[in-house]
């Protein structure tokens, strides 16, 4: 048991918490944090603090007081307010995470990217104009290629309008389809599948509606045999506008289809799903395809060595950040949102079009996250340290449990500019698609910044 304090013995004087600062920490002093990165902000105002971050040690709140062995009692100081730069509240901080200088170079992550929207013109892909409901008249009207008029822009409309003028006769587009499908629809084994609903030699009639197992059987029949990738699909709905196509009279959807009927039916049913479904995928590979090219074309940054930048064409709230898994935080986040409204820098965005050409266009934000070129030769307070060497990456994604705001697919690109080298991505995110998780892993300071090829994933 520690001696008892004789009568009359004074107590020992209690100290200011300023007086257990550190030797040469004072209030008002310049302070470094050295420490690992961390979220030192509440729920209410959360604040990242890097290692290397700059502020001022402004209070000592509290110390905290404990039982030493002799009896005695002892004081220490564990935490610290500081107010870093940049930052608008005071953090409460562990002291022994401070430093009156700043933590060596290579130690330090360059925390001052410039975030940057660039808006650039992005063109509308229009819908292809098709023909209506088929009639009589337009199966007399002479094929695309044979009027002289002007063929659509891609061969994929070209071939559906020259199909609807002339459903029975596939040979006519046979060019535009895959020489496995052409082989499956020539196929002895669908010209016996129609055996099924009477004689095919014979006059008859079958209701439209008895025929549309078969058809369904037969579009998977045809994903199956012409490893179709993606495979072709037919709905109730979409099923009574092919029989309202291949016979303009209404004798399907009236007087039934005869059986003579039933294969040439069949036939155009999977051709023009295969051709339309062709022209989405030629539709979209284009947009990806301008996409990208707007990365390349618009995506650098003077003066910046390391650039991710990411461009989307729809109203999407996506996440676009930069990360790096040995900062000691899990998200590196800079969050943009592409809106249709009024953007920043006051440029308009909304549909436009060119008096010109008369090409419909709509504006959308190129978003950049980008480091200033180191200067090792820059001094004082402006001089910005460079980028850790280590592994680091760009995402983009939404957000969790994000519903979607569009109907309309979500073309994007993500591009990441290191070392001089340059890598890119490009994609779409449909409606039904569960997901869209792009990433492009990239190393500073290694000879060949991109280990991995671009990770992406879309359900």
């Amino acid at each position: 048991m520690a001696p008892k304090k004789k009568k009359g013995e004074e107590e020992e004087a209690v100290p200011l918490p300023e007086e257990l600062l550190p030797p040469g920490f004072h209030v008002s002093c310049e302070v470094f944090w050295v420490e690992y990165a961390q979220d030192i902000g509440g729920e209410d105002a959360s604040y990242i603090v890097r290692r290397g971050s700059k502020g001022e040690l402004i209070a000592v709140p509290d110390m905290i007081t404990f039982e030493k062995e002799d009896g005695g009692k002892g004081y220490s100081l564990e935490t610290v307010e500081v107010q870093f730069s940049g930052d608008m509240v005071p953090r409460t901080v562990v002291l022994k995470a401070l430093a009156l200088e700043p933590p060596p170079v290579h130690l330090m992550w360059n925390t001052n990217p410039g975030l940057q929207r660039k808006f650039v013109k992005v063109s509308m892909m229009a819908a292809p104009t098709l023909s209506k409901n088929s009639s009589r008249k337009a199966i007399r009207t002479p094929a695309p290629e044979q009027s002289g008029t002007q063929c659509a822009s891609s061969p994929f409309v070209d071939a559906i309008l020259r199909l609807e003028a002339y459903p029975r006769r596939i040979d006519r587009v046979e060019s535009q389809i895959e020489p496995a499908l052409v082989e499956f629809l020539n196929s002895e084994e669908l010209h016996d599948s129609v055996h099924n609903f009477g004689s095919h030699h014979k006059g008859g009639w079958i209701d439209f509606q008895a025929i549309y197992p078969w058809v369904e059987q037969l579009v998977k029949s045809a994903n199956t045999q012409a490893n179709l990738s993606p495979g072709l699909s037919i709905d109730a709905e979409s099923y009574s506008v092919q029989v309202k196509k291949f016979d303009g009279r209404g004798q399907f959807m009236n007087q039934c289809p005869r059986s003579e009927d039933i294969l040439p039916f069949g036939k155009f049913v999977v051709t023009i799903l295969y051709l339309e479904s062709r022209e989405e995928i030629r539709k979209r590979l284009g947009r990806e395809r301008e996409m990208r090219e707007l990365l390349e074309r618009e995506g650098d940054v003077d003066g910046c060595d390391t650039v991710a930048s990411a461009v989307w064409d729809t109203e999407e709230d996506l996440e676009f950040w930069v990360g790096n898994p040995n900062s000691g935080v899990a998200t590196q986040n800079y969050h943009f949102r592409a809106v249709l409204g009024k953007p920043i820098q006051d440029i308009d965005a909304g549909l436009s079009a060119d008096p010109e050409e008369g090409v419909q266009t709509v504006e959308r934000p190129i978003q950049t996250i980008c480091w200033p070129r180191f200067d090792p030769q820059a001094t004082g307070e402006g001089a910005l340290p460079p980028l850790r060497d280590g592994d680091y990456y760009a995402r983009l994604q939404p957000p969790i449990d994000y519903a979607r705001q569009s109907a309309a697919p979500c073309h994007w690109a993500l591009r990441v500019v290191a070392e001089g080298q340059s890598q890119i991505t490009c994609g779409t995110w449909c409606v039904g698609d569960s997901k869209l998780s792009a990433t492009i892993p990239f190393d500073l300071g290694a000879s060949a910044p991109f280990q991995n090829a671009p990770a992406v994933q879309q359900g």
